[in-house]
């Protein structure tokens, strides 16, 4: 179970993939944004055949949304609020990157891998462009209609949201990367291997305000 907030009503509309009546599905959610188009909030679970529920706090006996990633139990649903982009990983260590179609009122798939290995904490964190830390590209989605020129890839990246998650394993590890919504590419960031634990974390926690994160062994 993940706290998904979003800006606004508009960044995830209501559907439900297993009811083919939409009218019926929208008189049944409502107006439960209220009379603002601020924040909105919903809790995101994570079901056991691969399916991911949506439902907004101001209604949560009401399915907001409803649709299929995976192929196995769902364990870890995360939302990167910069580029509007979700992280789903599954029983089968399955990570995948996708997005709401909002025409389409579907999900499409921007990336998908195999974690070798075993996840146990994921956390979001504020980005930092100013970062000077190194990182280099791990994953990438590749787009065959779509092709940029070598010469735009500056302006490209100049003009991009980016959002920083951090990951902890059960071996103590610990890696942090960024992904940048228009490359639409995760990057690794270089990270001192020395400051990691050496044993299983117990514990991978962090603050917003103070922009500090916090593991435990």
């Amino acid at each position: 179970m993940e706290l998904i907030r979003t800006e606004s009503k508009e960044d995830i509309p209501p559907f439900d993939r297993e009811i083919l009546n939409e009218r019926l599905h929208l008189a049944a959610v409502g107006d439960v944004w209220g009379p603002e188009d601020g924040f909105q909030e919903f809790l995101a679970l994570g079901m056991s055949k691969g399916s991911i529920y949506l439902l907004h706090v101001r209604k949560l006996h009401q399915l907001y949304c409803r649709f299929t990633v995976h192929r196995e139990a769902v364990e870890m649903v995360r939302y990167l609020p910069k580029s509007k982009t979700f992280v789903s990983v599954c029983r089968e260590q399955d990570f995948c990157l996708w997005r709401i179609n909002k025409e389409e009122r579907n999900i499409k798939v921007v990336d998908q891998f195999k974690i070798i290995r075993s996840l146990r904490f994921f956390q979001v964190m504020e980005s930092f462009p100013d970062s000077k830390d190194e990182i280099i590209s791990v994953a990438q989605s590749h787009q065959k209609d779509q092709e940029q020129e070598p010469a735009n890839a500056e302006l490209v990246q100049a003009g991009s949201s980016v959002d920083r998650i951090w990951l902890g394993f059960d071996s103590g590890d610990q890696e942090a990367f960024e992904y940048d919504d228009q490359a639409q590419t995760l990057f690794l960031m270089e990270s001192e291997k020395s400051k990691e634990h050496e044993a299983p974390l117990t514990g991978l926690d962090y603050n917003r305000k103070l922009g500090l994160l916090v593991s435990s062994c």
